[in-house]
């Protein structure tokens, strides 16, 4: 594989992981029998972030190691290691702006 269509697979992958970001975040928050305090939004929040990094982490990990063979592609040295943990995770920078949101709106 070449260092080009590495790349587009890792963008690729960044904008799937919005939409999958959003739905979990959606679905987390409509379900939630939630009391109005910031404890309690603190959780959710929490665990809401942390189920989408957990499953942004195993995507990238099998879809590099396991299907395209690319483990050296992954080291994040230098600017493009930054790029690269940028783009692995945006779905958890999109779900961070994203449950504030609703938070507000206090609508799914």
């Amino acid at each position: 594989m070449t260092t080009l269509l590495n790349w587009l697979v890792l963008f690729a992958f960044s904008a799937a992981a919005i939409f999958v970001a959003r739905w979990i975040t959606q679905q987390a928050f409509s379900r939630w029998e939630k009391p109005k305090t910031g404890v309690s939004f603190a959780f959710l929040y929490s665990i809401t972030l942390a189920t989408i990094c957990g499953i942004s982490f195993v995507a990238v990990s099998v879809l590099y190691y396991e299907i395209l063979y690319q483990e050296t592609f992954l080291q994040l040295v230098g600017l493009p290691g930054a790029a690269k943990f940028l783009l692995m995770f945006s779905g958890v920078w999109y779900a961070s702006l994203y449950a504030f949101k609703l938070k507000d709106g206090d609508k799914a």
